[in-house]
């Protein structure tokens, strides 16, 4: 047997749920309110309560933003750093200390172009090469910016053996 009732049955049960101990019908109300019918006026809560998460979703999701921005810029330093110690081990014998120095420099640069002001630093011993990355990234959102300053300093090392 289907039971079938309409709006005025809903608005009596909703209204009588606790005098007659149907706890069960309790989400009759946001029924009612899903079907369009307002049982009383709320207009001015959703903009309230709007107003009171929004900063939290903004700060959410700008942390988010600046996060991954930050994130990534880091693996490409480190990714980029590697691969002028690479090329630095491999090609050891072939140039001047700082010729591999300029060179390093250039490859770090190629491999990341968002970093600004890279400070490559070369250090040989006689059987590792090491090279040192100092750099800026710039924070997108204001937001973080005004927490780490509009500017975030990254460092990248990496050894490798000569080869």
């Amino acid at each position: 047997m289907i039971l079938l009732i309409n709006s005025q049955m809903w608005l009596m049960l909703c209204s009588n749920v606790k005098k007659i101990g149907l706890g069960f019908l309790a989400g009759a109300k946001f029924f009612l309110e899903v079907m369009g019918m307002k049982i009383k006026k709320e207009e001015g809560q959703a903009m309230v309560e709007f107003a009171i998460i929004l900063p939290i979703l903004l700060t959410l999701l700008f942390g988010i933003i600046d996060f991954g921005w930050i994130f990534g810029n880091q693996v490409m330093a480190n990714n980029a750093c590697r691969e002028a110690a690479r090329y630095t081990a491999i090609h050891y014998n072939d140039s001047e200390a700082d010729d591999d120095q300029g060179i390093a420099k250039g490859i770090i640069t190629a491999s990341a172009p968002t970093l600004s002001g890279p400070a490559v630093v070369l250090t040989e011993t006689e059987d590792t090469v090491t090279i040192s990355l100092d750099c800026d990234v710039a924070v997108l959102t204001p937001f973080l910016s005004s927490i780490l300053g509009d500017v975030y300093n990254m460092k990248a090392k990496t050894i490798m053996r000569l080869e």
